[in-house]
């Protein structure tokens, strides 16, 4: 439903950040409309408005009135390593908060366990043995797209131990790339204060620096491939970069 919606003002915003057609269909991209379309579609195919609810794409307002969970927002699916749908990540359209909105937990999605892009970079971090965390939808596709297939992003929430757990699985060394703002940089210290708690003999971890206040999204379409591989070879093990942050 959320494919077959996409609305001209959502191709123009994704063109916007250099989205075009062929990554739209690789990563299923869609557009959640603003009235009750997708409820009435859903109830076309017998899915009822209780399971609707369980899933997170339906909720319940003032006077019992039944209300889409996303609306007018670019629609990213989330799934897991099997290439499964769980839960959706829906961006707003223009003015309006929050402008990320996630798919609320449920049975089938855990935002401390799961990752976006986990799906394709599985694969890619078992073979290269690294897997690198960014911080959103786009900075994941930007860097997929650059062939760094290897990268995940949180879901809205900072990395958990279930996290570092699940990617220390599949790869000897995580590297935070987060964006190079000062949001960046705390989200950088929580990941420290939790790799001391988690981190063990065999285990590595190591942080790039982002210059001028870039997302790795920002990064990649402004200088390419070679900056942000340049960036990643000149990374910092995780005693540098609390030295880096304490001076």
């Amino acid at each position: 439903f959320f494919t077959s919606s996409l609305s001209d003002s959502a191709r123009k915003y994704l063109a916007s950040r250099g989205i075009d057609d062929k990554t739209i269909q690789r990563y299923s991209i869609g557009y959640a409309p603003s009235g009750k379309q997708m409820q009435e579609y859903l109830e076309s195919k017998n899915i009822s408005l209780s399971l609707m609810h369980k899933a997170g794409l339906i909720g319940k307002g003032e006077n019992d009135e039944i209300y889409s969970v996303f609306r007018n927002r670019v629609i990213f699916p989330i799934k897991n390593i099997y290439g499964k749908i769980i839960a959706f990540g829906g961006r707003i359209l223009g003015e309006g908060m929050p402008k990320y909105l996630n798919s609320p937990e449920n049975i089938a999605f855990k935002k401390s366990e799961t990752l976006y892009g986990e799906d394709v970079a599985t694969s890619a971090a078992y073979k290269s043995k690294k897997v690198i965390v960014v911080e959103g939808y786009m900075d994941v596709i930007a860097m997929h797209n650059a062939g760094f297939t290897e990268t995940v992003a949180t879901l809205g929430t900072a990395v958990t131990a279930n996290h570092l757990s699940k990617l220390w699985r599949i790869a000897d060394e995580i590297i935070f790339c987060l964006d190079g703002d000062i949001a960046g940089q705390k989200a950088m210290q929580k990941a420290i204060v939790l790799l001391l708690q988690n981190i063990k003999p065999q285990n590595k971890a190591s942080f790039v620096i982002l210059p001028d206040k870039l997302d790795p999204d920002e990064l990649v379409k402004k200088f390419g491939r070679e900056a942000m591989e340049q960036l990643l070879e000149q990374r910092l093990p995780t005693s540098g970069m609390i030295w880096h942050l304490e001076t």
